[in-house]
């Protein structure tokens, strides 16, 4: 579990979203080789997992000990473990080549399949929350 910092929708039929991928991370590598994952959204509650999810690396660090040490809980969906309160969770398949773009690379996915799990869009954690909060 890492965080996507670039996830944008660019159409709605068929469903589409254009990620940004950070080269070095284990996200980079997985979606490069499987090219498909699962791209989860964050609610307000998440803010604490911020640090741990998009500033340590899989590799040093097992992320989904460390998020269950921080109260959260898991449940399975499309086949991984995802935070059992995201607010939505989508399958993504890669639909295009991957764009090098500086540190990041830029793919267009297909959302293949889709879970809207919120109540609202009050408790869906955008990055000004994050700026506000000294994160970003």
């Amino acid at each position: 579990m890492n965080l996507v910092t670039y996830a944008s929708p660019v159409a709605i039929k068929p469903r589409m979203y254009a990620i940004g991928l950070y080269l070095g991370t284990l996200s980079h590598e997985n979606f490069r080789h499987h090219k498909r994952g699962v791209l989860q959204v964050l609610q307000q509650q998440h803010v604490p997992l911020f640090q741990l999810l998009g500033k340590t690396s899989a590799r040093d660090t097992d992320k989904l000990a460390a998020i269950e040490a921080a109260g959260f809980r898991f449940r399975e969906r499309l086949g991984l473990a995802t935070l059992e309160d995201a607010a939505c969770v989508m399958e993504l398949e890669a639909a295009s080549d991957f764009v090098p773009c500086g540190d990041h690379e830029v793919v267009l996915c297909r959302v293949t399949r889709f879970e809207d799990l919120a109540e609202g869009p009050d408790g869906v954690l955008y990055t000004d929350t994050l700026r506000k909060a000294g994160l970003m």
